[in-house]
């Protein structure tokens, strides 16, 4: 998927967040950080804009909620993060 990811960012002519895609934290927050996609949950037919506006609301608390436990390293919501967490904490002891 990195491949399809990195020619998306080309065709777009965003170059400069290939640097990113070579980053494995950034990856992994990026796999982790997909799961919780709010997407989805706006598409399809007969969406009640009540229903749209409740999962926004939903999802930026849950934004929220991950800045806070990113902050304190705490990976709860992150498993593919906290992998890396931890592989980089044991090369570097």
């Amino acid at each position: 998927m990195i491949e399809e990811i990195k020619q998306f960012v080309h065709d777009k002519r965003k170059e400069d967040l290939l640097v990113s895609l070579e980053d494995p934290v950034f990856i992994a927050f990026l796999a982790d950080i997909s799961q919780h996609a709010l997407n989805l949950k706006l598409q399809g037919p007969q969406q009640i804009l009540s229903g749209q506006v409740k999962e926004i609301s939903a999802f930026e608390a849950k934004l929220h909620l991950f800045i806070t436990q990113l902050q304190q390293s705490n990976f709860t919501h992150f498993p593919q993060l906290s992998k890396v967490d931890k592989t980089n904490r044991e090369t570097c002891t």
